[in-house]
């Protein structure tokens, strides 16, 4: 895929609750916008989505899938690495996050 999901309806057309972040003992699918604020971070980051959803199956658009656990062991991999894979990943500009340097 070429940008984040943001979705607010599953594949099969059902809607998607948006809990604003209150889902610790939620038990089915649901999402939220970081932040609570779609204005600012739907471009950016998309939807955040809790497993119930994920776990659905019908979360991406047909012909796609959330990758599994082995996928992303395989991009890992494939990248050189975890820390490879995260600078190989992240964007490269700072404007959604800050630079940590560890001494």
């Amino acid at each position: 895929m070429a940008e984040n999901l943001k979705t607010t309806k599953y594949n099969n057309g059902d809607q998607i609750p948006n809990v604003n972040g209150g889902w610790v003992d939620l038990n089915k699918g649901a999402y939220w916008w970081y932040d609570n604020d779609t204005k600012t971070y739907k471009d950016a980051f998309g939807a955040i989505y809790n497993w119930h959803a994920v776990g659905t199956g019908n979360l991406c658009p047909t012909g796609w899938h959330v990758p599994t656990n082995s996928e992303w062991t395989t991009l890992i991999t494939f990248l050189g690495g975890e820390e490879e894979a995260f600078n190989e990943q992240r964007e490269t500009a700072t404007i959604h996050w800050e630079i940590q340097i560890i001494v």
